[in-house]
């Protein structure tokens, strides 16, 4: 179990007290402890649009699926998101170095042998904020794969009730010399990166548990 956990705790650290480059990549497919357990859903949508980022984003609102009967549901009232995992969680929070001084990150995840899944987020800079969203998000995507030393699949342009993210799958990964799938989502929230991502067993994890567990992710109101 520890070594997926370690291991996605450092993809995310990695990608969110990254320096934004200046350059946008192109965003055409290659084909994430203040909280207590709660009940919440919704979301505003959010205008803001990258001009200089012609895709159409694929749309990802969630399903309001029934949560399965042995997963966990978990609210984030400080982090202001729920999401549903297939055991309890566990929470932590750590400062990370970046370019503006220490970044807080919370970071909510339950792992087991066969994988770990994970939701981070931390505030952005206002300068970062106020970047092409695709180009701070793909930014966080390239930079995710780098530290799992694996190769981008998918990376597509998507959004969450209208708010700018990047749906990713990472394939040649390796995770204590087993070969292991890396997925998932993030999103920026105004001045807010959400990270979601599920590491694990490529050949005992569950796609039904992946899927679950991304679409299971909803914005407080």
């Amino acid at each position: 179990m520890k070594k997926y956990v370690v291991s996605v705790v450092g993809a995310v650290v990695i990608s969110a007290c990254s320096p934004t480059p200046t350059v946008a990549p192109t965003s055409s497919p290659n084909s994430t402890s203040a909280s207590n357990p709660d009940s919440s859903t919704t979301s505003s949508p959010n205008p803001a649009a990258s001009p200089q980022q012609p895709p159409q984003p694929q749309n990802q609102t969630n399903s309001n699926a029934a949560v399965p009967a042995n997963w966990h549901s978990y609210t984030s009232e400080a982090g202001k998101y729920s999401a549903a995992f297939p055991g309890k969680p566990s929470e932590r929070t750590q400062d990370l170095p970046s370019p503006k001084g220490l970044v807080k990150q919370y970071l909510t995840l339950f792992g087991n042998d066969d994988g770990a899944f994970f939701v981070a987020y931390n505030d952005v800079p206002k300068e970062v904020g106020q970047q092409d969203p695709q180009t701070v998000l793909a930014e966080a995507v390239r930079l995710s794969n780098q530290q799992l030393k694996g190769k981008i699949k998918e990376d597509n342009v998507t959004d969450l009730d209208g708010f700018p993210c990047r749906s990713f799958v990472f394939e040649d990964v390796k995770v204590s010399g087993i070969d292991a799938i890396a997925t998932g989502r993030t999103c920026l929230i105004k001045d807010r990166l959400y990270q979601q991502l599920v590491l694990g067993n490529k050949s005992k994890i569950s796609g039904t548990d992946i899927e679950q567990f991304i679409q299971s992710f909803k914005l407080a109101s």
